[in-house]
């Protein structure tokens, strides 16, 4: 009797457990469980700091259920005093509607350039037009 009292507890937690989402706080960063509205689950690590401006993130993400299943990452340092993201971003899962994604994004502080497999032209071209728009702004400043 108590084995299944055991066995029902347990099943009745997971299934509290993947209805609700919640937050577990750790210092300096946390661990976030949700039920995504596509019905799939999402369990996310992240940390960071930031002081005026200046620090650190980084975040891992697991989903996976109701046919799909990835991860993404994301590093970064916050470098530029007004909390912008310097650093990488990867995705790598796949799912029913798009296939197999492998992804990486460039994160330029308030810019990104998206690449990855299959989008070399487009993670070349964006650079290129962000090389672009920063030459201009730099000559807008001067002849201000």
């Amino acid at each position: 009797m108590s084995h299944q009292l055991i066995t029902v507890f347990f099943f009745a937690s997971l299934s509290i457990y993947f209805i609700h989402a919640y937050t577990i706080p750790l210092p300096f960063g946390g661990v976030d469980v949700n039920k995504r509205p596509d019905g799939s689950d999402e369990v996310s690590i992240h940390h960071g700091i930031n002081v005026s401006g200046y620090g650190t993130s980084s975040g891992l993400t697991f989903t996976g259920g109701n046919g799909t299943g990835g991860t993404v990452s994301s590093h970064g340092g916050i470098l530029d005093g007004k909390g912008g993201q310097y650093g990488i971003g990867n995705t790598f899962g796949g799912d029913k509607k798009k296939g197999v994604q492998l992804d990486s994004d460039l994160n330029l502080g308030n810019e990104t350039v998206h690449g990855g497999v299959g989008k070399e032209s487009q993670f070349f071209t964006e650079l290129d037009q962000l090389s672009k728009k920063k030459k201009q702004e730099e000559k807008e400043k001067i002849h201000q």
